[in-house]
């Protein structure tokens, strides 16, 4: 489990018993962790894979879907035709 922040932590579930987190550094940056991480969960649920951002991708900005599909795309996990 992380240390605990000021301004809370992003949690995308790997496995039922690991996960990948991020650090908040404002609330800002939290809303933006958290709505990249609702965006991994739909394309989970539309494709049955999402490719999850490096720990030092800690700092995303909007569209999330377009980089998440590249990046899943680029891994050759995923199918966007």
């Amino acid at each position: 489990m992380p240390d605990p922040t000021l301004f809370g932590t992003a949690f995308v579930p790997i496995t039922f018993d690991t996960f990948r987190y991020w650090k908040a550094r404002s609330i800002e940056h939290l809303q933006r962790l958290n709505d990249r991480v609702m965006e991994i969960h739909r394309i989970q649920q539309e494709f049955g894979y999402c490719a999850i951002p490096d720990d030092d991708d800690d700092d995303p900005s909007p569209p999330y879907r377009t980089a998440l599909l590249q990046r899943s795309k680029e891994l050759g996990v995923i199918r966007t035709t």
